[in-house]
């Protein structure tokens, strides 16, 4: 994967935390599932 040519957003980008527990039911447990799809995300662009 080659990071420079994505079309993701350089700057952050300010989310709304209830939308993130609507498919689970717990913030919790969506951030973790976040968090893992985050890592697999950097060890493929590694």
């Amino acid at each position: 994967m080659d990071f420079k040519k994505t079309n993701a957003d350089s700057t952050t980008v300010t989310r709304d935390i209830r939308k993130f527990d609507e498919p689970t039911g717990n913030l919790y447990e969506s951030i973790a599932i976040i968090s893992k799809r985050a890592n697999q995300i950097s060890s493929e662009m590694k």
